[in-house]
């Protein structure tokens, strides 16, 4: 089970980074349930294990609500339990549970349901017969509680341990604001680790000696509970590989509620996934990506969701094509109908579509010659007679073409009517000496530029 591993591998780095020699139940014991669970509220459910109190209604707690008349006197509140009734529970964890070696749901973290593995309940199962140890059921909880929580439920569980103990770093805070705010929800370590990891690999934002300042606040929903906002799996990858000197890594993808779901392990091709961010910079400026940042993130990996993404079998620039370029490509949208409150908004979401596509064609000087390209056709289709929509009809017969034949023939009967001859011939001539599945890529990108400039001229 890969919680274990992933709590095996942080141990190990701990007691090296710590000059520690702390065993997987010391560790558990010292340091992992003080923080976790005894407390009020608890930084991770404890699932179906004796450390968990199923009658305990948390949001009701912090609401302050009533017992119900009929099953208690009027006027009792839903209370908490006490530091020695969360103490009992944990005895009997380790006593009923660890201790007799119950390796199943209710004792580790991620663990099948040992009645029936098949159920929905169970997962990371494996058919190696493995002799599992009291260490593995503490590693399996910790390794658990390392994991990053995307928008959408999904975990990701990584073994690069630097990136462990960062994650690590971040738990005492998430304490804090438990402890400080009587109505944030608990049981949100998995996504506060993907806020926090987000927050502490931005380079602009994070400040060392203020640690927390700027970090996302927690929302406050319709009944008054606040609570932390998942994270889109593109942020958080971006920033690991903004952070991250690594070409490539391994994330495990799975979930643990109700019903539990296992991907597997999907490879992330941390350079191609910061590529468009650096090309965006390099294409519209610094201070202008800093600016249109948070549009760009929400942006980009929105025309499919993490789960689809990951039945790819890897995730890198593929994975990221922004929301609404799909559909824009195929002829479905209209530029006006491009997502978007304001022409602000529109300009970034034009400006993001362009910078995918120049990655996706893996030529930045295409960027050049596509730009001018579309700079003619906007010059040709102004320069004919006001009463003909030939020249109009030229264009977007161009536009809509989808392969190489259909593109050259295009560009064919506009040469017969331009005295940019040479401009046409080498656009038809890169065309041509394009993969077939590129060729896509290029017309979107002049078609980008087009539509950008009949806006603003």
């Amino acid at each position: 089970m890969y919680t274990t591993t992933i709590g095996r591998e942080f141990l190990k780095r701990y007691n090296e980074e710590k000059g520690s020699n702390l065993t997987a139940e010391q560790l558990f014991d010292e340091i992992f349930f003080p923080l976790f669970f005894d407390h009020h509220k608890y930084l991770m459910t404890a699932g179906n294990s004796p450390m968990e109190n199923p009658k305990i209604s948390w949001e009701k707690i912090m609401l302050g609500e009533f017992y119900p008349k009929k099953h208690k006197k009027a006027g009792t509140k839903y209370v908490y339990e006490t530091k020695d009734e969360r103490h009992k529970r944990y005895h009997r964890f380790k006593t009923d549970k660890v201790d007799q070696l119950v390796v199943d749901d209710s004792t580790a973290l991620g663990y099948p349901t040992l009645e029936n593995i098949t159920t929905g309940t169970s997962c990371q199962i494996t058919s190696i017969d493995i002799v599992n140890t009291k260490d593995d059921i503490y590693f399996s909880w910790i390794g658990g509680a390392l994991s990053l929580c995307t928008k959408g439920g999904l975990n990701i569980l990584f073994s690069d341990t630097d990136l462990l103990m960062d994650i690590y770093k971040g738990w005492r805070y998430y304490r804090d604001y438990l402890e400080k705010n009587e109505l944030l929800k608990g049981n949100q370590v998995n996504t506060w680790n993907s806020l926090w990891i987000c927050h502490l690999y931005n380079k602009r934002a994070f400040q060392e000696e203020h640690p927390i300042y700027g970090i996302k606040e927690p929302e406050k929903r319709k009944d008054g509970i606040l609570e932390f906002s998942t994270v889109s799996w593109v942020e958080i990858l971006t920033r690991i590989a903004q952070q991250r000197p690594l070409d490539n890594m391994i994330g495990y993808i799975f979930n643990i509620g109700q019903t539990n779901t296992t991907i597997g392990f999907i490879p992330f091709n941390l350079e191609q996934i910061k590529y468009p961010h650096a090309l965006y910079k390099k294409l519209f400026g610094e201070n202008q990506y800093w600016q249109d940042e948070q549009r760009i993130m929400r942006l980009f990996g929105g025309s499919i969701g993490f789960k689809q993404a990951c039945q790819r079998g890897e995730i890198g620039l593929e994975a990221l094509m922004p929301a609404g370029l799909s559909e824009y490509m195929r002829g479905k949208k209209k530029p006006k109908e491009i997502s978007g409150e304001s022409e602000s908004d529109r300009i970034i979401t034009f400006n993001t579509y362009k910078t995918w596509v120049v990655a996706m064609l893996n030529n930045e000087e295409l960027w050049k010659k596509s730009n001018e390209f579309a700079e003619f056709l906007l010059e040709y289709v102004s320069e004919g007679e006001r009463k003909k929509t030939d020249r109009s009809n030229d264009v977007q017969d161009l536009m809509q073409s989808i392969t190489k034949k259909a593109f050259i023939d295009a560009v064919t009967k506009i040469i017969t009517k331009t005295n940019k001859f040479e401009l046409c011939r080498n656009m038809a001539q890169i065309v041509h000496e394009m993969p077939n599945d590129t060729v896509k890529y290029l017309i979107t990108l002049i078609k980008l530029h087009y539509e950008t400039m009949k806006k603003t001229s």
